[in-house]
Parts: C-alpha cells; sequence; structure tokens
C-alpha cells in the first residue's frame, strides 16, 4: 500500500495491443514505472478534466482497493449481450469468470497487482487475455467502484466488445448458478483447484448457454430448480446425455409455504424435476434428512473455506464495530435484549450494517456511527469490502423463519474471513459451537454483545479466539474429498462439437415443444394450483 501521509501516485501506460506482445509491452513498462497505480490506456482513452487527480483522491481514500473500476462511454456492447439479465451480470465482479465486463481504459489498477496479476499468464490466450487479467485481479483483491466516466471511439488490436461472453472452452465441471454467496459458500474452493477444471455461470437463456452445458461432463445446479426446469435446461442436459447435479443450502418447500419461494416447489414437481439427476447435494445433514423422499442420493455438501479470502488481518482500531452481515429475515431478532445491549455500549459505537437494517437501528441508536457499504453481489468483493472497517464483532440474531433449522454456520465463516469474534443466536447451525470454537453465544439477555464488548480490545483474548475460530472452521471445512466425488460423477470425455450437439438439440421438434409446453405449464401454474393445490 501507499505510505500514510503521501498522495499516491497513477501513471498512464500505454495499451495498444493485446495479443502476447501488447502485453509483454506492459509488463516492460510497468517494470520501468515506479507509479504506485496505473491506468493502461488505449490510444483511444480520453479522460475527464483533472480525472487522473479525481483517481488519487479515490486511491488515497481507499489505500486497501486493488483497483478502481471506471465506467466507459462510447464502446458498443456484444450483439448477444442483451436483457435484463446480460444487464445485471455487469454489477457483478465475478462475471469476469465467463465475459468480459471490463473493457480496456476501465480499470485503474495499483501497479504491484497488476505485475502479480501478468506473472504466469498462460499463454495462447489471445483476444481474452485482457478478461483473464481482470479476474485474476479480482480473484486477489478488491476492486472498487469510482464514478469518474472515461470516453473511448474504437478497439485496440486483440480486443472484443464489451460487456461480451468469453470464448467457449472445453471444461470438466460447470457450475451452474448466480454467482453470489450460496455459490461461493460452497464451490468457490474449486476455482483454486489445479487438478480439474471448474468454469462457473448464471443462467442467461438457454440458447446462450446450451454450448456450454454440452460442453460439460458434469454441470452443479445451484438453488434455482424452479428456473432450471421451466427454462429447460433439466431437459436439455438429458437430452445431451450430461450428468447433473441439483444443490440446495435452504429448503424451498419451507421457504414457499412462507411466500419465500416460487410456487413450484412442490413435492410433485420437484421429483419430477430430479428424476435424472445423479444425485441431491445439501449444505447440512438436516437438509439431507429433509430431502430424502426426493432422490435415491441425497449427500451433504458443506462449506469449504476459500483460499483467496484467507489471509492475516490487522487489528482494529478507532471505535468499537460491530457488523450486522446476514439477510434482512434476520432484523426481527434485533429488538429486546440485543438492542439494549447495543444501546449500553453508548456513543462510540460504530455499526457496519445492510441497508434495511440502517432504516431499523438509525432512530434506535441515534449516538451510534451507522455505515452502509455499496451492495456487493460477488461474494469474495463483499468480505474485501466491509474488511475495510475493521469489525471487531460479527452479530448473527435469530432469523424469523422456519428455514433455520437447515442453515449452515455461515456467520463463523464470514467472521474468519473479516477477522471478528461471532457472537451468535442459538440455532442448530451452532450446536457444537461455543467459546472453545472461538464463538460467543448471543444468550437471552444479549449478554454475548456485552463480553465480546468488553474483551475484544484485550490483544491477547482477541488473538485467542481468532486462532480458535480458525481451528474450527479448517476442521470442519477444510480439505476433503470434493475433487473425487466430482470425478466419480463425471461422463468420459468423448470426442464431441458441443456447439453442434446444443444446436441439434435446440432445432429438434420434440424439445421444441416440450419446451413451449414447460411455459405455457409456467404461466398456468398459479391457476392450476388454486384450483387443484399441489401435495
Amino acid at each position: 500500500m501507499t505510505d500514510p501521509g503521501r498522495a499516491p501516485t497513477i501513471a498512464q501506460i500505454p495499451l495498444n495491443a493485446l495479443a502476447a506482445g501488447g502485453l509483454a509491452a506492459l509488463t516492460e513498462a510497468l517494470a520501468a514505472s515506479d507509479a504506485d497505480y496505473v491506468l493502461p490506456s488505449p490510444a483511444d482513452l480520453r479522460l475527464p478534466k483533472d480525472g487522473l487527480a479525481t483517481m488519487a483522491v479515490a486511491a488515497a481514500e481507499q489505500p486497501d482497493a486493488a483497483a478502481f473500476r471506471l465506467p466507459v462511454k462510447g464502446l458498443t456492447p456484444d450483439s448477444l449481450w442483451r436483457g435484463r439479465r446480460c444487464r445485471s451480470h455487469e454489477r457483478n465482479l465475478e462475471t469476469l469468470r465467463f465475459a468480459d465486463i471490463i473493457p480496456p481504459g476501465a480499470l485503474l489498477v495499483r501497479r504491484e497487482a497488476l505485475l502479480a496479476a501478468l506473472v504466469g499468464l498462460p499463454p495462447g490466450l489471445g483476444d481474452d487475455a485482457w478478461r483473464v487479467l481482470c479476474r485474476r485481479i479480482a480473484r486477489a483483491g478488491r476492486i472498487a467502484e469510482l464514478d469518474l466516466a472515461v470516453r473511448r471511439s474504437g478497439r485496440i488490436e486483440g480486443e472484443r466488445a464489451s460487456p461480451a461472453f468469453a470464448p467457449l472452452r472445453p471444461t470438466r465441471v460447470l457450475v451452474l448458478g448466480q454467482i453470489e454467496v450460496s455459490t461461493s459458500l460452497y464451490f468457490d474452493v474449486l476455482d483454486a483447484a489445479p487438478e480439474i477444471s471448474v468454469d462457473f455461470r448464471p443462467l442467461t437463456r438457454l440458447a446462450l448457454d446450451a454450448p456450454v452445458l454440452a460442453g460439460a461432463d458434469l454441470v452443479i445446479l445451484v438453488r434455482e430448480l424452479h428456473r432450471f426446469w421451466d427454462e429447460g435446461v433439466i431437459s436439455f442436459l438429458d437430452a445431451a446425455g450430461v450428468p447433473y447435479v441439483w444443490f440446495t443450502d435452504d429448503n424451498f418447500q419451507v421457504l414457499r409455504a412462507e411466500g419465500e419461494a416460487s410456487a413450484f416447489y412442490a413435492l410433485p414437481r420437484m421429483r419430477a424435476a430430479l428424476a435424472k439427476a445423479a444425485a441431491v447435494w445439501t449444505s447440512t445433514e438436516a437438509l439431507a434428512a429433509a430431502h430424502l423422499w426426493l432422490h435415491p442420493q441425497v449427500e451433504v455438501w458443506k462449506p469449504a473455506l476459500d483460499p483467496y479470502l484467507r489471509q492475516a488481518l490487522p487489528g482494529s482500531a478507532g471505535p468499537l464495530t460491530i457488523a450486522l452481515a446476514g439477510g434482512d429475515f434476520r432484523l426481527s431478532g434485533l429488538p429486546g435484549a440485543p438492542l439494549d445491549q447495543l444501546r449500553r455500549i453508548g456513543d462510540g459505537l460504530r455499526l457496519v450494517v445492510t441497508p434495511a437494517a440502517a432504516k431499523m437501528l438509525r432512530p434506535a441508536l441515534p449516538g451510534a456511527q451507522i455505515i452502509v457499504p455499496p451492495p456487493e453481489r460477488s461474494f469474495r468483493q463483499f468480505i474485501r469490502a466491509w474488511r475495510r472497517f475493521a469489525p471487531d464483532i460479527l452479530l448473527h440474531p435469530a432469523g424469523a423463519t422456519a428455514n433455520t433449522p437447515f442453515k449452515t454456520p455461515t456467520a463463523a465463516i464470514v467472521a474468519g474471513y473479516l477477522g471478528a469474534i461471532p457472537v451468535v443466536a442459538d440455532e442448530p447451525a451452532y450446536h457444537g459451537w461455543g467459546e472453545t470454537e472461538g464463538v460467543l453465544r448471543l444468550g437471552a439477555d444479549g449478554d454475548g454483545i456485552a463480553a465480546a464488548a468488553l474483551q475484544v480490545r484485550q490483544a491477547a483474548w482477541r488473538t485467542e479466539m481468532e486462532r480458535r475460530l480458525t481451528e474450527a472452521l479448517t476442521s470442519r471445512f477444510g480439505e476433503d474429498d470434493r475433487i473425487a466425488r466430482l470425478r466419480k460423477l463425471m461422463r468420459p470425455t468423448p470426442k464431441r462439437n458441443p456447439e453442434a450437439v446444443a444446436q441439434n438439440i435446440l432445432d429438434s421438434p420434440g424439445f421444441a415443444r416440450a419446451h413451449a409446453a414447460r411455459r405455457m405449464i409456467r404461466l398456468a401454474r398459479p391457476l392450476s394450483d388454486r384450483v387443484r393445490p399441489p401435495e
């Protein structure tokens, strides 16, 4: 990081080609530069007046950021990049796993971070080199958004349209689903596994996703079973002979009864959708027991620690800081004893919370400093954004849902990544977790908050609690046989042309008729359920 008290220096470095020669020239220019941050700049890049000065201010205010993403005007997206889902992909930096969303000229990056990302860059990437470079930077550090629009008028040699989907590449395992917390907690560990090629992609539309599906040897469908069924993904995988499993970390039948999930999640429909699946994976033993009637092969796939988020963190300074990072359904657990304990801490309290939590807490705690970080769909970027505030305590109140017994100890994992002490409600996910494991219980009177606030700034106590939590997380969610489990379910890899296979299936009259029928059934489902409720 930049030396405290010194303004960061910024340099524009020419970027005139993305082929091997262009990146080699970029590496040479970086080695010759002594700037703290660099802006790889195509010849057509135009900055606003005082643009570099504005960047320097942002870099000084957020010294933890590895890079800053700038809005770019003047570039045309790829013709396939259209629709609401594509627009939503642009807001998630994990989209770099499968698409270009940061064009050259749109990334102000710390010089050391860019040099590290260039080391060992695979040869032969061609026009995919810039995306891979940006993805490496995002995987290793925080990328902040900077509200400073730049303008471009064309493309450099080897540059694709942006946004645009990345070229199709051979893969053994495809994780299909929104690349957010429920995907990252369980599958990001595969992103770092050298033994097997794993790709991540959210569902966009079947015509676009079909070649990727057809090219995989195993597909993991994450959570959204209703969409995978209604939009023909499962039917396509059956036709292509690609094995697939469904993973869930929530009991959607319980959520459906509470009005929080699609009407699709009735037992007969779920059984029909999973009839040809290789397995059903759940996040906990309790959730597996609740799904035994869905499929003959129901197994537990636990959370796994992400090596890109496991790092030593500096100690806290400044005001006592408590983070509330869980879903908004947990806010109902704050009134009463937990809120009273927060009031007793006094005016020196700082809270890092979600927008909904801020709305509740501002009138209740007028003397507290309340910070609402910008929403992050990327779990890795969320962790790094909240780390900026060095939380001392992660508060995890009780959730008002019948889905609670099926939850995983997410707060313990998040606290480990944040370097905070978790204070958790008495829920099934935390049975077997206590002070011996580096976790404090909230308690009926909220005493866990008071105990943590009293001791968390005592260096010896905090260091010991962090050690215990790290050991507990490693023993529960460390290395296991995940790669072997994947290989057992994969199909052998025959010679095939996934684009041709996908097109043949999509063009077949039978598939087209079934696809149209599913659409009609989906539209009629609310009415048919009222006339004849499912079991």
